[in-house]
């Protein structure tokens, strides 16, 4: 997906375009595909998701480049890295099943950095997800996504980390069941 005419800046540098590649890792669904939906502002991204047949998780990797107008590649300086959002996390985990979104897979150039206040943390899988539910009330924290989950909410941390990149923002998205198929929610 590749975004033009963008009004972003760099340590004084103008960025007029980005390219979002997408890269499916893993769906659970019987074809081995997902539907996804891409939107035209690069803030929100896309919307990904599928049947789970088989306890497997959706697991997609976004890398994003930036250009200035010369179309010469944009990349952090050292001392300088590239923080983006990682947000709209959500989670509707309960001991019954559920599912959660997450990040993960950031590698040698990437890494999260956790907010104050967010319920999403380093699991012992690796990933990063609230483990409890934030969307519909039954977790300890009574949380529902109405709490939460818009553009602009002032509790938006709830469901959100920080990423920080020294080259190119590079990670790992999807939803988790751990383990369980046939769970509603993507």
């Amino acid at each position: 997906m590749t975004y033009t005419g963008l009004n972003a800046s760099y340590l004084g540098r103008k960025i007029t375009k980005a390219e979002f590649v997408y890269e499916l890792q893993s769906s659970p669904s019987q074809s081995g595909t997902l539907n996804a939906v891409f939107s035209n502002d690069p803030i929100i991204t896309a919307f990904i998701g599928t049947n789970r047949v088989n306890g497997k998780d959706v697991k997609t990797r976004l890398t994003i480049k930036f250009f200035d107008a010369s179309g010469k590649e944009v990349l952090p300086d050292k001392d300088s890295p590239f923080a983006y959002a990682l947000s709209s996390l959500n989670s509707s985990l309960t001991n019954k099943g559920g599912h959660a979104e997450f990040v993960s897979d950031f590698g040698a150039n990437n890494a999260f950095k956790y907010i104050n206040g967010s319920y999403v943390k380093k699991q012992a899988d690796g990933k990063f997800y609230s483990p409890e539910d934030i969307d519909y009330g039954t977790g300890p924290s009574g949380l529902k996504n109405s709490d939460w989950d818009a553009v602009g909410h002032k509790n938006a941390y709830f469901g959100s980390g920080v990423g920080l990149a020294n080259g190119r923002i590079s990670f790992s998205f999807g939803m988790t069941t751990k383990g369980k198929s046939n769970v509603p929610g993507i």
